[in-house]
């Protein structure tokens, strides 16, 4: 086995985050959740309980599975909890007659910008560009 000193060090250098789509949700979901159960018939949890265990999806022991995901579909469609505040933000600045953003121009031009820039991964360079104007 290696010393510390001969593990490769790397520096990130940049990190991003998006959501899925509904479509990249279900190409990497091994299965539809349709109940609340941990646990399968026989009482068996549905994973490798024990790290010498095979995992039944990837076929690799429980050490080496490194999990895999599951999706849900919902009757309806539903705001991502985690973005509450925000959606209340921007409807607290809409007029209730015409629905339009109660803000001047550029502001409007800045969310603009700021919404195109989330759609495509760059979360960062958003808050950034928010910090400009």
């Amino acid at each position: 086995m290696g010393s510390f000193g001969q593990l490769i060090h790397t520096k990130v250098e940049d990190l991003m985050f998006r959501m899925y789509t509904n479509e990249e949700i279900k190409s990497i979901s091994v299965l539809k959740v349709t109940n609340d159960m941990t646990y399968d018939e026989l009482g068996n949890v549905q994973c490798p309980e024990r790290q010498s265990d095979i995992c039944e999806t990837c076929k690799q022991r429980g050490y080496h599975c490194t999990g895999h995901c599951g999706h849900i579909e919902l009757p309806v469609p539903m705001y991502n909890p985690l973005f509450y505040a925000a959606i209340k933000k921007i409807l607290g600045t809409m007029c209730t007659k015409c629905f339009r953003l109660q803000a001047e121009g550029h502001q409007v031009i800045q969310l603009q910008y700021q919404m195109v820039l989330l759609e495509q991964g760059y979360g960062l360079e958003a808050l950034e560009l928010a910090d400009l104007v």
